[in-house]
């Protein structure tokens, strides 16, 4: 196999990640939640924020860390808590990465030049990314499922609030905690919050 056809082949499995839905959702009745694509994202976005609000000197490199955290699971699926525990594959606290092993992004950038997999791979790695880098990436990864919960509770799905709550105390900086602190307090205010979700009005 030639490095187009590797990369080719790569592409399209990314394209995977735009099908497959985030389950956790499903066991709150959610019939059609985001995608792990659309998850990644946003995550990437408040990555970036996020890094800027703490100071950090490459908030590029958070954003790009978040954009890839759920790359093998274009191979497993998105597997929620329940599943995780079943399978004794849950993620360790405090890291940003997937719970996946490392193993599995291995496989999937096993046939691309050595390089690009070797920088893709370094993004998994704490030790290459930095534990500051890390940490910030992971609360990037906390907000955006706060983020989406606040919008699914919008929609009538009331359980989704207790998610809001609940993952607020999972946060570690600064810039996150003071972005969850709004977030829990939307979504205990409808006024507020449907004031804050037509964001369009201030265009």
């Amino acid at each position: 196999m030639d490095k187009e056809e590797a990369l080719s082949r790569f592409l399209f499995e990314l394209g995977q990640l735009k099908k497959i839905p985030r389950s956790g959702w499903l066991r709150l009745g959610i019939d059609d939640p985001e995608s792990v694509a659309a998850h990644s994202f946003r995550t990437a976005t408040i990555g970036f924020i996020l890094a800027k609000g703490e100071g950090l000197a490459r908030p590029e490199l958070v954003a790009t860390h978040c954009l890839f955290h759920d790359l093998g699971e274009a191979r497993t699926g998105d597997l929620d808590k329940v599943a995780q525990e079943y399978l004794g594959r849950r993620r360790d606290e405090g890291k940003p990465s997937s719970y996946l092993d490392r193993e599995t992004i291995r496989d999937q950038v096993s046939a691309l030049e050595e390089d690009l997999g070797q920088a893709i791979l370094a993004l998994f790695e704490e030790e290459e990314i930095g534990e500051e880098i890390s940490i910030v990436a992971r609360d990037a990864d906390h907000l955006e499922l706060m983020v989406q919960a606040v919008e699914y509770y919008a929609n009538g799905h009331r359980l989704a609030q207790e998610w809001v709550e609940s993952v607020n105390q999972s946060l570690r900086t600064s810039s996150a905690k003071a972005i969850g602190a709004k977030l829990v307090e939307l979504s205990k205010d409808p006024g507020e919050l449907e004031r804050a979700l037509r964001w369009w009005k201030s265009t």
